[in-house]
């Protein structure tokens, strides 16, 4: 990766090898102020089963949380909020807070549950523990930003997927340079260069959605099972 970096600096030129990395940096950090500056609310899910119908021969019943989260700058209001739903294509038996906010209120009907916010403060979160059956669907929007973004997106799956497999195969061809002691070093560096760019990457995902500490503390399971959360 050293020699790959190199190369392109050659072909470049060092002033201009600089001048695209000081661009794109410059690039992103506007990008990240202006975008911070709408009003954001996202949110993130996690299912487990209760009971599953084929085995006991009822309707199959699942648990989901719903971590919503700000993640802009600004606080969001009920004015900003056009509309805020939880829906089943069966029916919710039951729908608690788990990390709760004394500025929401929430009416529950057979298959909808309709959720009003007075306010959410910038990096606040609630969480939401629905009992239901069926397949249950967020629909929510604001009035700046259009729909609520879901921060479970295809593409950081496929990413993490990929940089994987990328990692595995530069790991492997660092191991033709163990021989010689004069390119340990190399190979040090290569794999720092990997982990600093996978964590910038994981990094930006973290200001643009939502913390992974937060999805892992209160969405993950206890076990492989998937039968609790953690928390």
């Amino acid at each position: 990766m050293i020699e790959t970096i190199k190369n392109v600096i050659n072909i470049l030129g060092t002033s201009n090898a600089l001048s695209i990395l000081i661009f794109i940096m410059g690039v992103f950090i506007a990008y990240y102020f202006f975008f911070k500056n709408f009003f954001r609310l996202t949110y993130s899910t996690g299912r487990i089963f209760k009971n599953i119908g084929e085995l006991t021969n009822n309707e199959t019943e699942f648990v989901t949380r719903i971590l919503f989260y700000n993640n802009g700058k600004k606080t969001i209001t009920n004015n900003e909020i056009q509309k805020l739903e939880l829906i089943s294509s069966e029916k919710i038996n039951s729908l608690k807070e788990i990390k709760g906010n004394e500025n929401i209120s929430i009416v529950i009907n057979t298959d909808k549950a309709t959720i009003e916010i007075d306010f959410i403060d910038s990096s606040d979160f609630f969480i939401l523990e629905v009992n239901h059956t069926g397949d249950l669907v967020v629909k929510g929007r604001i009035s700046e930003t259009g729909n609520l973004l879901h921060t479970e997106p295809k593409f950081w799956t496929n990413f993490n997927f990929v940089f994987l497999i990328f990692f595995i195969v530069i790991s492997f061809y660092n191991l033709t340079f163990l021989g010689d002691e004069n390119d340990i070093l190399k190979v040090g560096t290569n794999l720092f260069l990997l982990f600093g760019i996978y964590g910038v990457f994981r990094f930006i995902h973290s200001i643009f959605f939502i913390p992974d500490s937060l999805t892992s503390k209160y969405l993950d399971t206890k076990d492989k099972f998937a039968k609790e959360f953690k928390y």
